[in-house]
């Protein structure tokens, strides 16, 4: 989950190539944004209904909408809180504890907007803090 080798790379988890591929796109004038669907993360241009979804973890393809909810931008906070949640769910399951503690920290650094989520959010790092000990 580390951007400066998605960009060696070339290849990464779709929401560190979702990323690299809206700012490539913002340079290029072209208005795209993140979309955080469930257990996946894809790029959508929203010039129209309903919005075009690329995937680019699967080379940029153009993906049929299969949900009928609605799509919504996820704006910089949180793709960052949901990358951090991705690495503290892998540094736990590789018994990384210290590197899972500090992903926990600096997920509560975020601005999270509701309070029920920033209480189960330290509720898991005294966990990950107790289990080091």
């Amino acid at each position: 989950s580390m951007l400066d080798l998605v960009l060696e790379r070339r290849k990464g988890l779709p929401i560190l190539l979702s990323t690299v591929y809206v700012e490539v796109a913002r340079r290029a004038g072209i208005a795209v944004a993140g979309v955080g669907l469930p257990g996946h993360f894809v790029v959508a241009h929203f010039g129209q209904t309903p919005p075009l979804l690329f995937d680019p973890f699967g080379g940029g393809i153009l993906l049929e909408p299969s949900d009928p909810l609605p799509l919504r931008p996820s704006g910089p906070h949180e793709t960052v809180l949901r990358m951090l949640n991705n690495l503290v769910g892998s540094y736990r399951r590789r018994a990384d504890l210290t590197r899972a503690i500090r992903a926990a920290e600096l997920r509560l650094e975020l601005p999270v907007g509701e309070d029920a989520a920033r209480t189960t959010f330290e509720a898991e790092l005294r966990s990950l803090r107790a289990r080091l000990n």
